[in-house]
């Protein structure tokens, strides 16, 4: 996990994520940014994909989207200086106790579940409400 020191409502542990630069793959991209975050290095092929999380506001036609992977081994030391906040292991029956975001928080266990998750909110940007908010196991 990463202690993330940014603007207080992304403040809290969470895990290493970025932006999937072209042409990579989804892939590639979380593999990179796993190097560029924390220094440890992983094949494409020690990844599990574990589910999709989505964000949708249908009044502006925003849809954002978070691929999860659930690395399963990597080679390297973590680094002494982090580009995004300090990074520390954590015992994963400890995980849930640490303070974090809540997005992160939700999805967080279905790492640990069999098969593969969805995680759908649709937002109104009008009414700053909540339209729609489900989540999946499949598989």
């Amino acid at each position: 996990m990463r202690e993330y020191k940014g603007p207080l409502w992304r403040q809290g542990g969470q895990c290493i994520g970025g932006k999937v630069e072209f042409p990579e793959s989804f892939t590639e991209g979380a593999v990179r940014e796993l190097r560029e975050e924390t220094g440890l290095i992983a094949k494409p092929e020690d990844l599990i994909f574990k589910g999709i999380d989505e964000y949708v506001v249908p009044k502006t036609k925003y849809r954002y989207m978070v691929f999860n992977y659930l690395v399963t081994k990597v080679e390297g030391k973590l680094l002494a200086n982090p580009p995004e906040g300090e990074l520390y292991w954590v015992d994963i029956n400890d995980a849930m106790n640490l303070p974090m975001q809540t997005w992160f928080k939700r999805r967080l266990p279905l790492f640990f579940e069999k098969g593969t998750f969805e995680i759908s909110v649709v937002w109104d940007e009008d009414s700053q409400s909540l339209v729609k908010d489900k989540q999946r196991l499949l598989g």
